[in-house]
């Protein structure tokens, strides 16, 4: 929400010229700034016990890892799964200016001003879907997400190609919308896929792979499919995200009940 505010400022207050000269540099001081501020809050907080540096010595810092791929390998898969599908609506939101002002006719400003109210009500969209999914189950709110994206994708192309005042501002709060949606249901799902013992390897592993094979979308987009014009062609990515997200989910469906049956069996 800070980077969106910053971003739609600097369109407002600048011209394209003075962006180039100087005003580029405005988020990476900002950005830099705050990374200090964090870093010192950071390392002036006290480490919990689980997590002391005396408690690891040089080869356990390897068994985490060489354990999840001997033992967890299907549940990193599953969760690369899942990360991939947040991460593609993450890249896809950071390159929606460039596809927006490529395809349709919309001004920069417009842009941010929109990707800034959108940010906003994400905000309110995490504490309601937080709540909710307190309440029902956070499967449910997953699969709602996913079968949600895969359902609104063209009636979201609809909204942003009315290009009116309000058009463009009601596609970033839809989108904001499933991306809030998803992230509060998959969250506490991936923590709970690992033991404590390597849960901070996997979520690493996991959330830094699925970002990176992410971040080639706008390479692919651009440069692969330019040929087509068409506005159309990014939903070739939301539809893969999809269905890797659909299959991740199966996945974890069927791994559950095999879990439950067990315990049945047990008792």
């Amino acid at each position: 929400m800070i980077a969106a505010v910053t971003l739609s400022i600097i369109s407002s207050n600048f011209t394209h010229e003075e962006i180039i000269d100087y005003a580029w540099r405005i988020p990476f001081i900002l950005g830099g700034s705050l990374a200090i501020i964090s870093y010192i809050i950071r390392v002036n907080l006290p480490e919990i016990k689980e997590m002391t540096y005396s408690k690891f010595s040089k080869k356990s810092l390897v068994i985490p890892l060489i354990n999840l791929f001997k033992y967890k390998f299907k549940d990193l898969l599953i969760a690369l799964g899942l990360a991939f599908f947040l991460a593609t609506l993450v890249i896809i939101n950071i390159y929606l200016p460039v596809w927006i002002l490529e395809h349709f006719n919309y001004t920069l400003t417009e842009v941010y001003e929109a990707m800034t109210l959108s940010m906003i009500t994400s905000f309110l969209f995490m504490l309601f879907f937080g709540w909710l999914s307190d309440i029902i189950s956070k499967f449910k709110l997953l699969r709602f997400s996913i079968i949600g994206v895969a359902c609104s994708l063209y009636p979201m192309y609809i909204i942003i190609d009315q290009k009116c005042f309000y058009s463009i501002k009601l596609f970033f709060i839809f989108y904001q919308f499933w991306i809030s949606c998803f992230y509060t249901s998959y969250m506490p799902i991936l923590s709970n896929l690992f033991a404590s013992e390597y849960r901070c390897t996997a979520i690493a592993i996991v959330i830094n792979a699925a970002f990176a094979l992410a971040s080639l979308i706008p390479l692919i987009e651009s440069h692969i499919f330019s040929g087509f014009k068409s506005p159309l062609s990014i939903g070739v990515f939301f539809l893969l995200s999809v269905f890797i997200g659909l299959v991740s989910y199966i996945g974890i469906t069927i791994q559950n009940t095999s879990i439950d049956q067990g315990k049945k069996v047990i008792n």
